[in-house]
C-alpha cells in the first residue's frame, strides 16, 4: 500500500536533454543531483528519468510526447534549450519548440528551462509560454534542490497537487 502523505513528496522529474538524456550522459545527472533522491529536509526527494528527444537523425517533440503519455508519474520537467552538437545540424532553441508542444497538452507541468545560453530575450520568451524559470546548465545540487523545493512546497500548501 503507498503511503499517500509520502507520494506526495517523491518527485519524479523528466530531464530532457540531448547529452544529459543519454545513456552515457545520465551518468552527468546522477552523480552531480543523484542524491536528491534521498528525502530532503523539506520532505521532498526527487528521482530523475531522461530523454535524448532524438528520432532517428533529428530531435522532434513527439518524441517527449510519447514518453510523457506513457509514463506513470512525471511531476516536472527539466528541459534543454539547444539540441545537436555537430554545428551542421544543431537545432539551437529547440526547447522552445518542445515546452510550446509540452504545454499544448500538459498546461500544469512544470518545466524548468535548463540551458548555458545567455540569450535573455530566449528565457523571457520561454518563460512567457509557461516555464516555471530558467536554471543554468551544470546548477548546483543545492541550487537545483532549492528551486524544486519552493515549487512543490507553494503546490502543497495550495492544495494544487495532482
Amino acid at each position: 500500500m503507498i503511503n499517500e502523505k509520502n507520494s506526495k513528496l517523491e518527485k519524479t522529474l523528466l530531464v530532457v536533454d540531448d547529452q544529459w538524456g543519454t545513456e552515457n550522459g545520465k551518468d552527468v545527472i546522477i552523480a552531480a543531483w543523484g542524491n536528491l533522491s534521498e528525502p530532503q529536509q523539506t520532505g521532498f526527494s526527487y528521482k530523475f528519468r531522461f530523454e535524448d528527444a532524438l528520432e532517428g537523425d533529428r530531435y522532434c517533440a513527439e518524441k517527449v510526447l510519447t514518453r510523457l503519455n506513457s509514463e506513470s508519474k512525471i511531476d516536472g520537467i527539466i528541459l534543454d534549450l539547444d539540441y545537436g552538437s555537430d554545428w551542421r545540424t544543431v537545432q539551437r532553441g529547440y526547447g522552445e519548440i518542445i515546452l510550446q508542444r509540452i504545454k499544448s497538452e500538459y498546461q500544469k507541468l512544470p518545466i524548468w528551462i535548463h540551458s548555458s545560453t545567455d540569450d535573455e530575450s530566449l528565457k523571457s520568451r520561454c518563460i512567457q509560454k509557461g516555464a516555471e524559470g530558467c536554471i543554468p546548465k551544470k546548477m548546483w545540487r543545492d541550487d537545483l534542490k532549492k528551486v524544486l523545493d519552493v515549487y512543490f512546497q507553494k503546490q502543497l500548501k495550495g492544495g494544487q497537487e495532482k
